[in-house]
């Protein structure tokens, strides 16, 4: 599974936060806007990121806009890995 597939996947499965189906979940749709995920999930994303996928977040990372949609974690995830 790609970085992509393995965040998407966590978003619906283990946060349980996602309200639609599973394929409207896009790399623009806005989460932290629309409320879909809020300060508290945003430790469990980098818990998940760096107990399941091997990939520390820094401090200064921790903005906002890393983490307003999926596109923009998986950006933050590879940068921090070397992936494309």
């Amino acid at each position: 599974m790609t970085v992509a597939d393995r965040l998407r996947a966590f978003i619906i499965d283990d946060l349980g936060r996602w309200p639609g189906r599973p394929e409207d979940l896009h790399d623009d749709t806005p989460l932290l806007s629309a409320g879909i995920i809020d300060s508290l999930t945003i430790f469990e994303l980098i818990g998940f990121v760096e107990s399941d996928l091997g990939v520390h977040i820094e401090d200064d990372a921790l903005l906002a806009e890393n983490f307003e949609t999926l596109g923009a974690m998986i950006r933050l995830v590879e940068s921090r890995t070397g992936a494309d």
